[in-house]
């Protein structure tokens, strides 16, 4: 029993529940809309969550996947924060995506054996958990859920290509004000706040390290905002102050929706 809390810190052993009780409880999920199966049909909407093996709680600053480390364990990330990262020999650190809740952590394992990236916890947090190739065998049997998956790919490919252009061409000012409408977006569909304030456990070193920037370079660009009264960021809250500048100075039409 404590090998198995070490381990996983498990909520519950999805197999004491019946095939009902697990699409029950996928459906009545506000992190449902935003997981890999959201636009899935009802047929292959209880094909997947027969399939969940697990669900765990998570406890902050946790692994969830090791890099190059053969896995099995495709997760949704029902409530938190998570992120992905590639560790440089350097000793630097790229983070690659910042998760919340409905995100889909390793995906790609539905096709390779490991993730050429390493996943850590920020917050507590709570996962589903699946067997990535019983995912891909129900992915090859359902045609209509295999298009929507792979909706879901291109999807998060765009994502990518837009991250290129603000990594590569975008000024650290417009870089990092993308990021905060971003992440404000994103955290106030799931809940996690309004369009004026939402929560934000990410500290400066996460910020920097996603953006591509010093700690130091981050820390002015936070104080500059402050201090214009564009942002706040106190108590693991953001406060958007002044949405038109904010939105001018990320290159975003000031009319663009939420």
């Amino acid at each position: 029993m404590l090998k198995d809390k070490q381990k996983g810190h498990r909520m519950a052993r999805d197999s004491s529940q019946t095939a009902q009780d697990r699409f029950t409880e996928c459906s009545l999920c506000n992190a449902q809309q935003f997981s890999f199966y959201a636009d899935a049909d009802q047929a292959s909407l209880r094909s997947i969550t027969a399939l969940r093996q697990d669900t765990r709680a998570i406890r902050p600053r946790t692994p969830l996947h090791w890099a190059n480390k053969d896995s099995t364990e495709v997760m949704v990330l029902k409530s938190g924060w998570a992120f992905s990262f590639q560790l440089l020999e350097d000793g630097g650190r790229q983070i690659l995506d910042i998760y919340m809740d409905g995100d889909t952590i390793g995906m790609p394992l539905m096709l390779e054996e490991s993730l050429p990236y390493g996943v850590h916890t920020i917050t507590d947090c709570r996962i589903c958990v699946f067997d990535s190739h019983q995912l891909r065998d129900l992915a090859l049997a359902h045609t209509g859920w295999e298009l929507a998956l792979w909706k879901k790919c291109m999807a998060e490919r765009l994502t990518c290509y837009e991250r290129i252009v603000d990594l590569g061409r975008r000024s650290a000012m417009e870089r990092f004000c993308r990021f905060i409408v971003s992440i404000r977006d994103r955290a106030t569909a799931r809940g996690k706040g309004n369009p004026f304030e939402v929560e934000f456990p990410l500290r400066q070193h996460h910020m920097a390290d996603f953006l591509g920037l010093t700690a130091v370079h981050t820390g002015r660009l936070v104080a500059e905002l402050s201090d214009q009264s564009v942002i706040r960021i106190k108590n693991r809250r953001l406060a958007i102050l002044d949405e038109p500048t904010l939105m001018q100075l990320a290159g975003f039409p000031t009319h663009r929706a939420n």
